[in-house]
């Protein structure tokens, strides 16, 4: 799936952990977009939210998120990316 995406108009982000929190989820986007996250996740979500307009508005990059083992993901980490597709 990964294979078919353009890499000028997409930005693959891979998590391999399904245990993680939503701080440490924020911190691996960050370092993945090559961004030094803030320690709070309210700092790091922000940060995460801005530059990923920048990837989309600026760059006219399409940001995908995959997550490996999401059936596993946790009621708070889902809740999280509900939160996050909504904007």
């Amino acid at each position: 799936m990964t294979r078919n995406l353009d890499e000028n108009q997409h930005k693959l982000l891979y998590i391999s952990d399904s245990n993680l929190k939503p701080r440490d989820f924020y911190r691996e986007l960050l370092f993945q977009l090559g961004s030094s996250p803030g320690y709070l996740r309210i700092d790091a979500k922000r940060q995460f939210n801005q530059l990923i307009l920048d990837y989309f508005e600026k760059r006219r990059i399409t940001p995908v998120v995959v997550i490996d083992e999401a059936h596993l993901l946790s009621h708070q980490m889902l809740q999280e990316i509900r939160f996050l597709t909504q904007f």
